[in-house]
C-alpha cells in the first residue's frame, strides 16, 4: 500500500471512529442532561475538524497519486497496442510468406516479451487504482453521512 494511501485510510478510519461516538452520544441524547451531550459532541466535533484540515489534502494527495496511476496505465495500454499491432503485422507477413519461421520467431520474441510483461503490469497499476478509488470512495460515503461532504 502507498504511503499515500495508508495515511488517507488512517485518517478516514480515526473520522469515522469520532464520527460514530458523536452518533452515539445524538442516539444516548434522552439518557443525559443536554449540556453533557453537547459538551461531548462539541470536544468530537473539534477533533472532526482537526481530522479535517488533514484528510483535505491528503485527499488531493491520493487523487493525484489516482490520475498518475490512471496515465501510467494508459501509458502501458499505447505501449502493449504497439507491440500487438507489430506481432499482428509479422504474423501477415508470415503467413503471405514473406517471412519464415525462423525470421518470425526471432522477430516475435521481444513484443511477446513486452505483451507477456505488460499483463503483471497492468495487474498492479490496477490493484493500486482499485485501492485508492476504494479509499476514496469510502471517505465520500462516510463525508455524506457525517455531512461534511456534499453534491
Amino acid at each position: 500500500m502507498s504511503e499515500p494511501l495508508a495515511r488517507f485510510n488512517a485518517l478516514v478510519d480515526q473520522f469515522s471512529k469520532v464520527q460514530g461516538f458523536i452518533d452515539q452520544a445524538r442516539a444516548l441524547a434522552h439518557k443525559f442532561h443536554p449540556s453533557v451531550v453537547e459538551r461531548v459532541i462539541a470536544g468530537h466535533t473539534g477533533t472532526i475538524n482537526d481530522l479535517l484540515v488533514d484528510i483535505v489534502p491528503a485527499m488531493a494527495e491520493l487523487e493525484d497519486a489516482t490520475q498518475a496511476s490512471e496515465q501510467r496505465r494508459a501509458t502501458i495500454e499505447a505501449d502493449v497496442a504497439t507491440s500487438r499491432a507489430t506481432l499482428e503485422e509479422l504474423e501477415l507477413r508470415h503467413l503471405i510468406g514473406e517471412l519464415q519461421d525462423a525470421e518470425l520467431a526471432d522477430l516475435r520474441e521481444p513484443h511477446d516479451a513486452r505483451v507477456a510483461a505488460v499483463a503483471e503490469a497492468l495487474s498492479a497499476v490496477d490493484a493500486d487504482l482499485d485501492a485508492m478509488r476504494g479509499a476514496l470512495g469510502r471517505w465520500d460515503t462516510v463525508g455524506r453521512a457525517a455531512g461534511v461532504l456534499q453534491g
